[in-house]
């Protein structure tokens, strides 16, 4: 207890929440620790420890807290002959290869020294765990529990942060290449819509548009054309009429037929007038008659042009109507040929639509990583630092004085067993032993 140097022990307290926080909707990268096989964190909780005493941590606590320059890390300054005796020694451990394996630097004695005097515990099955620190100077090993716990908690910040941002460089590297995709694909679908003349209107192909429109054109006009086929079919009875029935049939409707009609009804009225007062061979009966028979000349003469027209009317719409059929045929015979093609053209539509929802896609997480960045996402929390201890850890009084006490006690013993063996013990004297004679050893043996 004298000559041990007393140690204290600093002990701070932090809290490593696993609960996923979903502050937005699509996390990149996922907050928490997550679930492993035996359930919620088991062994991501205790695989934080190894994470403390990772080399990320430890390099920037012992640079942080300048243990390079501790001597109670990196041990005090050697003599000249304590250098050479313990070269001498790893000369002879080492032979041949003495040359080769160089001295332990600082660094790799203060981090032994620091691994060795750290404690990092979890309490229970809870999520607290206690950092505890060793050290000659209770104000020393505050400072580095309170650093390691920073230095921790940096750390995982850190990581996580560079997981978000190499995500959302990753994202941001594979919009490139999926925009440049959609633009590719589109060029696709439209050079193939041009070089097989598939160009749409209003979303249907211009042969479908043509073809549509064409058959709306071809049944107005083969309406028009049953019409004046019929119209021809009626007028054309009337070149069997005489002039009197065809104009009283109503079949035609003519401005110079109803004045020829007009003039036929005054002349056969003068005529029976006359033929009232004067002889049938008049001349004036004779001049009227001519008249009457020159009107009736006209009177064909105009059903006949009437005739003729309605038979142009009709022949004029017939041909229009074998016009559009040849067209339409001809569409139909284009538009069959293009099926083919449109499967194709379907193909590579939908290859752009797929291309064009995966990029959106792409976009909306990259915009989700860039939010994710700005939003922090600690998991580890500080619950209490690490204050100077008053009364030194080690050496613990009670401990060794009992094993102190201990130890005298089985020196004594053996030190007494000891001198009891060397001073030689007292040598009893030796008993005479009787002797019997032939008669008594007779009767024993017989017995015997």
């Amino acid at each position: 207890i004298w000559i041990t140097p007393p140690t204290y022990r600093a002990t701070a307290e932090i809290i490593i929440d696993p609960r996923k926080r979903d502050i937005i909707d699509k996390e990149i990268v996922q907050s928490g620790l997550g679930t492993s096989s035996l359930g919620p964190d088991t062994f991501l909780l205790d695989s934080q420890v190894e994470v403390m005493l990772s080399q990320s941590v430890l390099r920037g606590l012992i640079a942080g807290t300048h243990l390079l320059s501790d001597p109670e890390f990196v041990g005090g300054p050697r003599t000249s002959f304590t250098a050479k005796a313990a070269d001498l020694v790893k000369r002879l451990i080492r032979g041949p290869q003495a040359d080769r394996i160089g001295e332990t630097s600082d660094y790799e004695r203060a981090l032994a020294v620091l691994t060795k005097r750290l404690d990092i515990k979890r309490k229970g099955n809870t999520y607290v765990f206690a950092v505890s620190m060793r050290s000659q100077d209770a104000a020393r090993a505050a400072e580095i529990a309170n650093a390691l716990v920073t230095d921790y908690i940096d750390e995982v910040n850190r990581s996580s942060r560079e997981r978000i941002q190499d995500a959302s460089r990753l994202l941001e590297t594979r919009l490139g290449e999926l925009r440049r995709s959609v633009a590719e694909s589109r060029e696709k679908v439209e050079a193939f819509r041009r070089a097989n003349g598939l160009l749409s209107v209003e979303r249907l192909p211009v042969t479908e548009q043509q073809l549509r429109d064409l058959n709306l054109q071809l049944a107005r006009v083969a309406t028009t054309a049953n019409s004046a086929r019929s119209r021809w079919e009626e007028v054309a009875k009337l070149q069997k009429m005489s002039p009197d029935v065809a104009l009283a049939s109503g079949l035609i409707e003519s401005p110079n037929l109803s004045a020829l009609r007009d003039r036929a009804a005054a002349l056969t009225l003068e005529e029976r007038s006359l033929s009232n007062q004067l002889m049938d061979r008049h001349p004036s009966i004779t001049a009227v008659r001519e008249s009457r028979a020159a009107l009736e000349r006209l009177i064909r003469a105009e059903i006949s042009r009437i005739i003729a027209r309605s038979k142009y009317e009709w022949e004029v719409a017939a041909a229009d109507e074998t016009s559009l059929r040849k067209r339409i045929a001809t569409l139909e015979t284009a538009t069959a040929k293009s099926n083919s093609a449109n499967v194709t053209l379907q193909e590579l539509q939908r290859e752009a639509d797929a291309n064009v929802a995966i990029y959106e896609q792409f976009l909306v997480r990259s915009k989700s990583a860039r939010e994710q960045i700005n939003i922090p996402s600690e998991t580890v929390g500080l619950i209490s630092k690490a204050f100077p201890p008053t009364r030194p850890s080690w050496p613990i009084e009670p401990l060794v004085l009992a094993f102190a006490a201990f130890v005298g006690l089985v020196l004594g013993l053996l030190a007494a067993i000891v001198r009891h063996a060397r001073s030689g013990a007292p040598k009893r004297p030796a008993r005479s032993k009787p002797t019997l004679s032939v008669q008594q050893a007779q009767p024993l043996a017989r017995g015997a």
